[in-house]
């Protein structure tokens, strides 16, 4: 779960940085940066981030020996 939330904060950054940046290049409203430029991509990069914690967590058993 960790893993999970982890993603989705790192996901938050992203697109805050992202949607500003659309928003004062564009000069853009943020809510029509936001709603252009973010959401149309939220629902596949959830998945993603879902995919990464669970193949992190299931790999991390195998590779705890090799950690330092």
């Amino acid at each position: 779960m960790t893993s999970v939330l982890c993603g989705v904060a790192a996901l938050a950054v992203i697109y805050a940085f992202g949607a500003t940046w659309l928003a004062v290049v564009t000069d853009l409203p943020p809510a029509v940066a936001l709603a252009q430029g973010v959401l149309p991509f939220v629902a596949f990069d959830l998945i993603k981030v879902g995919v990464a914690a669970l193949v992190a967590v299931g790999v991390a058993p195998a590779i705890a020996p090799f950690r330092v």
